[in-house]
């Protein structure tokens, strides 16, 4: 759903509540992190893929396997903009933590 056509504000309705799910339902947490991941692949839309990335930061340390994440950041901060990257910045740091 979220890589198919649709606004900002339809897209922001499903990551709203993909994390809503996350955050509630800890079995839900990867499949619902890895969807989030495969949307900022293509994510034409700054502010989400900021906050999709903030949410890996806090949450991809604390599943089973943390460092499947690090693809989906690292490619973020190849490819995106200046503002992307800054949220990588910080998710490195959370996940040197680890």
């Amino acid at each position: 759903m979220l890589r198919e056509e649709g606004g900002y504000e339809y897209k922001r309705a499903i990551v709203n509540t993909i994390i809503s799910i996350i955050e509630e339902n800890s079995e839900a947490k990867e499949a619902g992190l890895t969807h989030l991941c495969e949307f900022i692949e293509d994510c034409e839309h700054t502010s989400l893929s900021t906050r999709i990335l903030h949410l890996l930061g806090r949450e991809g340390p604390r599943t089973t396997t943390p460092s499947k994440y690090i693809r989906y950041i690292y490619n973020r901060v190849i490819l995106e903009n200046a503002a992307v990257r800054a949220g990588r910045s910080r998710i490195r740091l959370s996940i040197k933590r680890i």
